[in-house]
């Protein structure tokens, strides 16, 4: 029995080191642009990786890891911006504001350097299947939509 319980534990660290470290390899598939304004005091790139998508049913939601590198040498202040998903049965989801400060939920957060990078958990408050997403948008809370592109990683 002591053999059995070494094994599960050993498992479940493996896939939980494997789910942390997903978006952090160069080929994996992401949703993803670069966003910069013509003096480049403004110059990002966002991505949305599908590798990190998981259904929580402690909180009946689903999340994906955004990552933001800021590119600029000003700061870059995310203010709770939303990230859209629209689904092939046309449903439209974006992710909800967290209450958390910091971390990976927080939802308003600075990338004060050239070089900052922040990943962010995104919560959406439905269950789907990675396969129904058709395309991902972010929002700039200022009806400015911007699509993100997918690659597969290659």
């Amino acid at each position: 029995m002591r053999i059995f319980s070494i094994i599960v534990i050993f498992w479940f660290l493996l896939g939980s080191d494997i789910y942390t470290h997903a978006q952090q390899k160069k080929n994996d598939p992401v949703y993803i642009q670069n966003i910069s304004n013509e003096k480049k005091t403004v110059d990002f790139v966002i991505g949305v990786y599908p590798n990190t998508f998981h259904w929580n049913k402690d909180i009946n939601a689903t999340s994906m890891t955004l990552r933001i590198l800021n590119r600029s040498e000003k700061e870059y202040v995310w203010d709770d911006f939303k990230i859209f998903l629209f689904l092939r049965d046309k449903t439209i989801l974006y992710n909800y504001t967290t209450e958390d400060k910091d971390g990976e939920y927080a939802c308003f957060y600075s990338l004060t350097k050239e070089g900052d990078v922040h990943n962010q958990t995104l919560v959406f408050r439905k269950r789907f299947r990675l396969s129904h997403v058709k395309s991902v948008w972010v929002s700039f809370g200022d009806n400015n939509f911007v699509e993100l592109i997918y690659s597969n990683g290659e």
